[in-house]
């Protein structure tokens, strides 16, 4: 009698624990988004006219709701690998400062990479708008994002009498805030599609190349970030 009392008492404690984590674990989903992103730099060393700016960049994301109107969001992003070629003209500075001459061919070849895992806090509300198979959500994140950075970039400077070829190296790793807001819209009972607008602190970074000396440091200085994203996301 008492084993039964017993079990009645874990039965009840276990739907209890099952019950208290559904809640704090509502709507539990996974999603993919493509992101276009504008990644300006500040003019040392050409960096400017060196790295291509229009990238693409592509995210895996995790997330729940823990109530009503807030929830968590685990990613994984990355751009992959991008390069650009670019030819300094006679008159011009190259990636060194320095004048090319006339009869002198000058180029630089460049790519960098970005990846990052970030952990988010995200707000949501439920419109009263009637949009596809629901009503339109809008949903703000803010988090911090463990932002990894590598470049390269190569000079080849062709005269008369000589070819060079100089070869840099960056990487760096920093965490950085990001900040996205959505438009979502339900496509089905659990399957969610979606419009974002990104942004990330990626001032933060001033990469120094691998060669650079105390007296001659090699400097890509980035800009803040922004992009436009497609998302989909499918309810668990």
């Amino acid at each position: 009698m008492i084993n039964k009392h017993l079990l009645c008492i874990l039965c009840i404690a276990g739907f209890s624990q099952v019950s208290s984590a559904s809640e704090l674990f509502r709507e539990p989903y996974l999603g993919i988004e493509a992101i276009q992103t504008n990644q300006r730099f500040y003019s040392s060393y050409q960096a400017k006219q060196l790295f291509a700016k229009n990238l693409q960049k592509y995210v895996l994301m995790a997330g729940f709701k823990f109530s009503n109107h807030f929830g968590v969001e685990l990613g994984y992003g990355g751009q992959p690998r991008r390069g650009k070629q670019h030819f300094f003209l006679p008159g011009q500075a190259d990636q060194l400062n320095v004048i090319v001459q006339d009869g002198e061919t000058v180029s630089a070849e460049s790519s960098y990479r970005i990846t990052y895992p970030y952990l988010g806090l995200s707000a949501s509300y439920v419109s009263d708008i009637n949009i596809g198979a629901g009503k339109l959500k809008t949903e703000a994140m803010i988090g911090l994002a463990q932002t990894k950075v590598t470049a390269t970039s190569k000079i080849n400077d062709i005269t008369d009498v000589a070819e060079i070829t100089i070869l840099r190296n960056y990487h760096k790793r920093k965490v950085v805030p990001i900040l996205r807001l959505s438009a979502l819209a339900n496509l089905s009972d659990r399957v969610v599609l979606g419009v974002s607008m990104h942004y990330s602190n990626m001032s933060k970074f001033k990469l120094t190349s691998k060669e650079s000396t105390p007296n001659s440091a090699y400097l890509i200085n980035m800009k803040d970030s922004l992009g436009i994203g497609l998302s989909l996301r499918m309810y668990i």
